[in-house]
């Protein structure tokens, strides 16, 4: 009785989940039971259409790839470029937005071929009832738990991906309170990261997301953060900044030199750990300015995706994506007084030899 009275009740959106799963089972249960054969038909019914769809979905993305890599979008005039897709892959949840369509699946076609090979290895061990016959597959990376860095491409980014040189796409990076303002007031020169910084983001504009306070050289952000999550709640869109080159400290003295720039005293969790450090990159920042409201800038992003690191791919609310150009129409130059007088002196002289008459439109 009192054990059962203090069990919270199901949020909504738990409900919600309930209901689709139920709705799932009861297909799954009507394809089972269409004949005698249940567990052969599982298996062809389930696993290999399943397997079949996402191979289809796999060759499309792939296609669409090479599409998109045709000279023709290049020499075309940005306004006329497609526009990007609002999609978030790998996504935990489903969102109600509009100006973004999530999925639990991975985005590439590579990814999409692995789980159909998955799914048929899966059906393959139904069969058998061997659990030798089931995939080789990392439980570290089941749902629910938030995948460490290097576990999935999709958010470890090479520093030659292509994508870091869109002119579409816009990046921030992470940084913990208090580090974040002492950078955009000026008081922090270099950003110290173990990483460097790819070559297409230098002097470009990066937005700083400021997160909690947290373990030093550790994220504490997941991989993806929509706007159902409350991105407000998690970072704060706190400024931007530009870095416009790299300083490559591969000694102790001469990182602990330039502690007036970086703030990084030695006994910081950021600092230099002898025996363990073998270099620690520095991103000299040439330029930022600090937003006057940090929550409301929060709140026009629709969705973060990691790609590196620190490193998120920022989505904006369609209203604060960049509008197509529109193309201006020739403004007719208004005559003046001046010109009315001239062009009236013309017509009002004496029909004399070489004047010719002026036709009227009926």
């Amino acid at each position: 009785g009192s054990a059962s009275s203090n069990l919270a009740a199901p949020s909504r959106a738990e409900r919600k989940v309930r209901e689709k799963r139920k709705k799932a089972a009861t297909a799954i249960t009507d394809i089972m039971d269409r004949n005698d054969d249940s567990s052969q038909n599982a298996c062809n019914a389930l696993y290999e259409e399943m397997a079949n769809l996402l191979e289809e979905r796999a060759k499309m993305r792939s296609l669409w790839a090479e599409r998109a890599k045709d000279k023709v979008f290049k020499r075309m005039d940005f306004e006329y470029r497609p526009l990007p897709a609002p999609f978030v892959f790998e996504a935990s949840a489903g969102s109600n937005e509009e100006d973004v369509g999530q999925s639990p699946l991975v985005g590439s076609s590579e990814g999409l071929q692995q789980l159909a090979e998955n799914l048929r290895q899966w059906g393959k061990a139904y069969l058998s009832n061997n659990a030798s016959d089931l995939p080789n597959i990392d439980e570290s990376k089941q749902s629910g738990e938030r995948k460490s860095e290097g576990d999935n491409a999709n958010h470890s980014k090479s520093m030659a991906w292509e994508g870091w040189g869109s002119s579409e796409k816009k990046f921030g990076l992470e940084m913990q309170d208090p580090w974040a303002r002492a950078l955009l007031s000026g008081e922090k020169n270099v950003e110290t990261r173990a990483y460097d910084l790819p070559p297409a983001l230098v002097g470009e504009q990066l937005l700083i997301l400021e997160s909690k306070p947290g373990k030093a050289g550790v994220s504490s952000l997941g991989n993806v953060i929509s706007s159902e999550d409350g991105i407000e709640n998690y970072v704060r869109v706190l400024g931007h900044a530009v870095f416009n080159k790299v300083i490559e400290y591969k000694d102790r003295d001469s990182f602990e030199k330039d502690e007036k720039l970086h703030l990084v005293t030695r006994d910081s969790g950021y600092g230099w750990k002898e025996g363990k450090t073998k270099v620690i990159y520095g991103w000299v920042c040439s330029s930022m300015q600090l937003y006057p409201a940090p929550e409301v800038e929060a709140a026009n992003v629709v969705a973060l995706v990691r790609r590196m690191r620190s490193l998120y791919q920022v989505q904006p609310k369609r209203d604060e994506l960049p509008h197509r150009k529109k193309t201006k129409k020739k403004k007719k130059k208004r005559k003046t007084a001046d010109d009315i007088g001239s062009s009236n002196q013309g017509t009002q002289k004496g029909s004399g030899a070489g004047q010719k008459k002026k036709k009227r439109r009926f």
